[in-house]
């Protein structure tokens, strides 16, 4: 049976997945790998761990199949994560991630020479955020001339494995509206703001659409991998289009919410002529021509992975937390938790805000603290989708994500926004996605609508409890007020 190959690099670990004719994933195979903290907020990785540990997971999932069978690789990945190359392919330095906020000054300068915020936002639909390439390129450029006059060219995790497999250097439309310097509404470079910032054009490569073949695989590669030379790669997208795209989110106000170690809430638009504030991203799809609205919530999961790692240091499962916080009534007693552990992005576009428990008293316990910390990303998302969809018009919402393997986690955030959640359990995540734009991209799927019937189906129903949505429509009322009495502390605690 003909098959195709999906490959996720991400931020902790790549996967790599095969995915038959029928969309189903017949082999999975992943490896994990470190970043590297420089310092408080700097954060960078060595490309050479995702091409490395890419080839071995290839080479795990098709060392039984025959080379004719798979027609084309595809690939996501992180976004933001800035790659420079020299005039021989070479990488400069190590890649500054996604997560990395030493840009706070170059964002400033970035606003001002686009003239103001709303200007830039009717430039490329975003604000200026720590986490996008503009900043970084910008950073490299002060503080590292030397490596930015090597810069040959720019590129994306993804495009960079690309780049390996083929020898073609490139990027496609859902990366590059993370890098700050596309216009996402008509998909291309914003020529103006590039030159404005002093940003060599030659630098930024070709933009494809996302299921475009880029080539053949390079004669080397494939006999290294075990491959045929007419596999085909394809352009692929960035993870969280990719995700979406996996989940079956391609019809217009189809909505998800992925609780993983971040939070995101993802809306699909077809309406290129959308309004945006700043308060959340808008993004091309890796789907036809269609954009995305996305909030990110910086510390979702990370929430509950901190307060049962450094708090309360306990053995229990992330399952167990979550029973345990059953204990709990609907609003913890009245304790708060803003989830702001690395700062945050949406709503509040704010590096400098920081996590707080409000309303602990000498009664508090585990559990009511524990359900605190589910309820605050709850709160989280509904303010995430209440400044997307203010209309109200999304038809539908699906939850994944590590977290929404917690039935309690899932049922809180259902009462919270007050909608019904399906409950999408993928453990493929981005790399489905890619799987599908490789398909697609070489012709081995006709029907998309039919692969994701097979593979994105629905685990579990969960429905608002009218009860507990009383309580929260009070307690939410109050989380919103507590970012702003807390915005001249933060401001003061920095200084």
């Amino acid at each position: 049976m003909k098959s195709v190959i999906g490959l996720d690099i991400g931020t902790s670990g790549i996967k790599a997945i095969l995915v038959n004719e029928l969309g189903t994933v017949t082999k999975t195979c992943s490896e994990s790998y470190d970043f590297d903290t420089i310092k408080d907020g700097w954060n960078e990785q060595n490309p050479k761990l995702w091409w490395e540990s890419a080839i071995r997971t290839i080479k795990g999932i098709i060392k039984e199949e025959k080379k004719s069978d798979v027609l084309a690789i595809s690939m996501s990945g992180q976004m933001h994560t800035t790659v420079l190359l020299d005039k021989i392919g070479k990488v400069i330095r190590p890649a500054i991630l996604w997560n990395d906020t030493r840009t706070t000054k170059q964002c400033a300068f970035i606003q001002t020479l686009a003239g103001g915020k709303n200007e830039l936002l009717e430039m490329v639909s975003n604000p200026a955020l720590e986490g996008f390439s503009a900043g970084k390129l910008l950073w490299v450029k002060e503080h590292e001339y030397e490596n930015f006059k090597k810069i040959d060219i720019v590129l994306m995790p993804k495009d960079y494995i690309g780049y390996k497999l083929t020898g073609i250097k490139y990027t496609e439309k859902s990366d590059a509206s993370g890098t700050l310097l596309m216009d996402v509404k008509k998909g291309i470079w914003h020529d103006k703001l590039i030159k404005k910032l002093g940003i060599p054009k030659k630098i930024l490569p070709q933009i494809l659409n996302s299921s475009d073949v880029i080539g053949n695989l390079l004669p080397e590669i494939a006999e290294q991998v075990g491959l045929s030379v007419n596999c085909k790669v394809i352009a692929g997208g960035a993870d969280n289009a990719c995700a979406a795209l996996g989940m079956g989110i391609i019809n217009e106000n189809d909505a998800l919410i992925s609780i993983g170690t971040s939070g995101t809430v993802i809306i699909n638009v077809k309406d290129n002529m959308i309004n945006v504030d700043g308060s959340y991203h808008l993004f091309s799809h890796c789907y036809q021509n269609d954009l995305y609205e996305m909030s990110v919530m910086l510390s979702s999961g990370l929430s509950l992975k901190w307060l049962k790692e450094q708090m309360l240091q306990t053995s229990k499962s992330y399952d167990e937390l979550c029973k345990y916080a059953l204990l709990a009534k609907p609003g913890s007693q009245g304790i708060y938790f803003l989830p702001y552990l690395c700062g945050e992005r949406s709503p509040h576009p704010n590096a400098q805000a920081t996590a707080a428990f409000l309303g602990i008293q000498s009664t508090t316990n585990q559990s009511e603290m524990i359900r605190s910390v589910l309820e605050g990303v709850g709160y989280g998302c509904r303010e995430c989708l209440e400044v997307m969809d203010p209309l109200d018009t999304i038809k539908r919402i699906k939850i994944t994500g590590g977290g929404a393997r917690s039935d309690v986690w899932c049922q809180i955030i259902s009462d919270i926004i007050n909608r019904e959640v399906e409950s999408i359990d993928i453990i493929e995540g981005p790399a489905y996605g890619a799987a599908l734009l490789a398909g697609m991209g070489c012709g081995l799927f006709k029907d998309l609508q039919t692969n994701l019937n097979t593979h994105a189906k629905i685990g579990k129903l969960y429905y608002p409890n009218l009860r507990n949505g009383d309580i929260y429509n009070h307690h939410y009322l109050v989380y919103k007020k507590l970012y702003k009495y807390l915005l001249p502390a933060y401001q003061e605690m920095k200084k």
